[in-house]
C-alpha cells in the first residue's frame, strides 16, 4: 500500500461513511461523547480514520495533526506520514513565518518545514484531502497558530 492507496482508501471508503455534512452541523453535540464516529466531533472523525486505517505497511503510517490557537479554537484531522516519524511542533507568526518549536529530544534527522508542509492530510471531519500546508491555512483562517 502507498500513499495514492491510502489517500483513494480515504475517499472512497471514509468520506462516505460521514454522512453528515463536512464541518459543523446541529447535531455536533449528539455526537460530543463519542471517541470514534465518523459523524462525530473533529477528534471522533479522525479516529475513526486512525482506527480503520490500512496504513502501517510500505514505510508508511498514518497519524494524527492538530491546529491550536488559544485553549479554544482546534482542529485535529490525520496525516499519511513516514513510518518512524516523531512528534513535530511548528507555529506560524502573523507574518506568515514558520518556527519549529519541537524539543530536541523529538528532532527527526532533518524533515524540516518544507517537507513536512507537503504531508497530505486526510480530514474526514471537513470531507478534505489536502497538503499540511494547505489544511494550516483553511483552519486558522489567518495562517497562524500552532500546528502539532
Amino acid at each position: 500500500m502507498n500513499k495514492q492507496d491510502v489517500i483513494d482508501w480515504f475517499k472512497t471508503e471514509m468520506i462516505p461513511r460521514r454522512t453528515d455534512p463536512a464541518g459543523t452541523n446541529l447535531n455536533r453535540f449528539l455526537y460530543a461523547a463519542d471517541q470514534s464516529n465518523p459523524n462525530g466531533l473533529c477528534g471522533a472523525a479522525a479516529n475513526f480514520v486512525f482506527d480503520e486505517s490500512p496504513a502501517m505497511l510500505a514505510g508508511i503510517q498514518i497519524g494524527f495533526i492538530l491546529w491550536q490557537q488559544g485553549p479554544v479554537f482546534t482542529h485535529i484531522g490525520n496525516v499519511i506520514l513516514p513510518a518512524g516519524f516523531r512528534v513535530r511542533r511548528f507555529k506560524k507568526s502573523w507574518t506568515g513565518e514558520v518556527l519549529d518549536e519541537t524539543p530536541e529530544r523529538f528532532g527527526t534527522g532533518g524533515l524540516g518545514w518544507p517537507s513536512i508542509g507537503q504531508l497530505t492530510v486526510l480530514d474526514l471531519y471537513f470531507k478534505k484531502v489536502q497538503t499540511v500546508e494547505q489544511w494550516w491555512r483553511a483552519v486558522s483562517y489567518m495562517g497562524s497558530g500552532t500546528l502539532t
